[in-house]
């Protein structure tokens, strides 16, 4: 059968009307449940199979009581993440009253997402490098001003980001996954967030962490300005891709604080 809130997110990521990438023509669908268990090798205790995609937008949430259940299913996705150079973006729950999803939020790897209202699950990581503040980045999560706004559909605007960055850095050696997070941090505003604040002892605000991606013209917009034509912004986000030797070189030049560290790398299980 179909899905309603699949088909919707789809639409989001890489839709012809309402999306910023859709140009993406090579699309892969996993059932949540199979990936957790059989394709990155959970269930079956197997290495993770390939990931040869550039995106992987997860506009779902799931949870467990278990830290070992917990902590192999995030090696696993931080192994996937980088082996496969695949930005992993994933959203947290909706509801501020809800907990922090451990899983896909708590890999060192994964972008996680909520948004710009607040509302939604946050907080930091348990079983896996635990007190990292998720979740990473908020957006608008919703179409048009009044809409319904939702966890998933932020996810899926983020992924479209992610694709864009992606297309722009191909060639310039700077499509890595720790790159293009950097970029979209970096990019992102504050604006939108009246109440976000820091501490030293407390980098990220704990309700919203970063900033917001972008407004509520999101879907008319283009990444990271406000704009209503996306063409010139979307040209100066490529220029930021140069080639580059290492990943340091580019990071001290667009991130306005270090990025999150890429966390274990895991080569077999």
């Amino acid at each position: 059968g179909t899905s309603n809130h699949a088909t919707g997110m789809a639409q989001t990521f890489f839709g012809n009307n309402i999306s910023i990438a859709p140009g993406i023509n090579q699309i892969t669908v996993f059932s949540a449940t199979d990936w957790i268990n059989n394709v990155t090798g959970l269930a079956t205790g197997g290495d993770p199979l390939p990931h040869p995609y550039r995106v992987m937008n997860n506009s779902w949430i799931a949870s467990s009581n278990d830290p070992a259940t917990i902590i192999s299913l995030s090696q696993r996705a931080d192994f996937i993440a980088v082996q496969n150079q695949m930005t992993m973006v994933a959203g947290t729950n909706n509801g501020s009253a809800n907990p922090l999803p451990p899983i896909l939020t708590a890999p060192y790897n994964t972008l996680v997402v909520g948004r710009t209202d607040g509302n939604h699950a946050a907080g930091s990581t348990a079983a896996y490098g635990p007190g990292r503040t998720r979740p990473d980045i908020v957006a608008p999560g919703r179409l048009n001003v009044g809409g319904n706004t939702s966890t998933s559909r932020a996810t899926a605007m983020v992924s479209s980001a992610a694709a864009v960055l992606h297309h722009k850095a191909q060639g310039t050696g700077a499509d890595r996954i720790d790159v293009i997070r950097a970029v979209i941090l970096a990019g992102a505003t504050k604006d939108d967030v009246p109440n976000w604040d820091r501490t030293v002892s407390r980098p990220l605000e704990p309700e919203n962490s970063t900033f917001t991606i972008a407004t509520e013209s999101w879907m008319l917009a283009s990444f990271p300005a406000r704009l209503t034509n996306p063409q010139p912004a979307l040209d100066r986000a490529a220029g930021i891709f140069k080639p580059i030797s290492t990943r340091e070189a580019l990071v001290s030049t667009t991130s306005k604080s270090p990025p999150e560290p890429v966390g274990p790398i895991f080569r077999s299980f």
